[in-house]
C-alpha cells in the first residue's frame, strides 16, 4: 500500500492526539458476537467459537504497558478494562474507513483471535500472532505467516474434562461456527485463561523484539502436534508454533 502525503499527515494526527508513537504500538483485534447483531446480520447475539473476551487480556495488557507499548483495539467493544495504554479505537467517534486500514497497517505487530482485518499488517511486513484461536482445522491457512499462537481448548460436557487435540480434529469439533451447535453435540469450546494469554503475549513480545523464541523446551510437543495434524489432514505444518508456555501447562492435550 502507498499512502499519499495528505493521508500520512492525517494518520499521524490521530496517533499524536492519542499519544501513540507510530513505531511502538500493538494492534489488538478480538471477535465479538455484537458485530453481527448490531449490524443486523443476525437477529440476535449468537456466540461463535471464534469470539473472545477482552476481560481475559488484563494481565497481558499490563505486560505490554510495562514494555512501553500503546495498545490500539480494533475489535471487541468491551470497555471494562482499566488500562491507560489501551485505546478503544472501535468506540471512537473518529473511527472511519481510512483509519481502519492506516492504523493496522502501521502497528508494530498484531494480536488477533483470527479475523480478516489482521492480515492488513502483513501487507507492511509486520507480524500477526493468534490467541484464542479456535479453527484448528485451518492451520494450513495460518502456517505461512503466523509464527506463534495458542489455541482454545475443547471439553466434553458430560465429563467436564478437556479432550486432546487429536480427538478435536478427528471429530471435526473446530469446524463448528456456533457454541450452541457444538453444545448440542455434547462438547464445548473454552477460551484461553488470563494466565495462558499472558504467557503467550510474553513470548510474542520477546519474539518481536529479539527475533528469536523465548524458550524452546516444549518443541517436542509442537512436533507431536504436527504429526497429529499431518495424520488427520495430510498437511505438514512448517512454521507456526504453539507457545511454549501454553504447552507446558496443557501437555496432556497433545496426544
Amino acid at each position: 500500500l502507498i499512502f499519499s502525503h495528505q493521508e500520512q499527515v492525517e494518520g499521524a494526527k490521530f496517533l499524536k492526539k492519542n499519544g501513540i508513537n507510530i513505531d511502538n504500538y500493538v494492534g489488538l483485534i478480538l471477535r465479538s458476537p455484537r458485530y453481527y447483531f448490531e449490524n443486523k446480520i443476525i437477529p440476535f447475539e449468537k456466540k461463535s467459537l471464534r469470539d473472545s473476551d477482552l476481560e481475559n487480556f488484563s494481565l497481558a495488557l499490563k505486560h505490554l504497558s510495562k514494555k512501553k507499548y500503546k495498545i490500539l483495539n480494533f475489535g471487541n467493544k468491551d470497555i471494562s478494562q482499566k488500562n491507560e495504554d489501551l485505546i478503544m479505537y472501535n468506540n471512537s467517534s473518529e473511527k472511519n474507513d481510512f483509519y481502519d486500514i492506516f492504523l493496522p497497517y502501521h502497528c508494530s505487530f498484531m494480536i488477533s483471535s483470527g479475523l480478516g482485518l489482521d492480515f492488513i499488517p502483513t501487507l507492511n511486513r509486520k507480524k500477526r500472532f493468534l490467541v484464542n484461536f479456535s479453527e484448528l482445522f485451518a492451520f494450513w491457512i495460518i502456517d505461512g505467516d503466523v509464527e506463534l499462537m495458542i489455541p482454545k481448548k475443547f471439553k466434553k460436557l458430560d465429563t467436564q474434562k478437556f479432550i486432546p487435540y487429536s480427538e478435536v480434529l478427528n471429530l471435526n469439533l473446530s469446524n463448528y461456527n456456533y457454541i450452541e451447535d457444538l453444545n448440542n453435540k455434547g462438547y464445548d469450546c473454552i477460551p484461553n485463561t488470563p494466565e495462558e494469554i499472558f504467557g503467550a503475549i510474553e513470548e510474542i513480545e520477546h519474539f518481536y523484539r529479539e527475533n528469536k523464541y523465548l524458550n524452546n523446551d516444549m518443541d517436542f510437543l509442537n512436533e507431536k502436534f504436527r504429526r497429529i495434524y499431518f495424520n488427520r489432514f495430510g498437511y505438514k505444518i512448517k512454521k507456526t508454533k504453539i507457545c511454549n508456555s501454553f504447552l507446558k501447562i496443557n501437555q496432556n492435550l497433545i496426544n
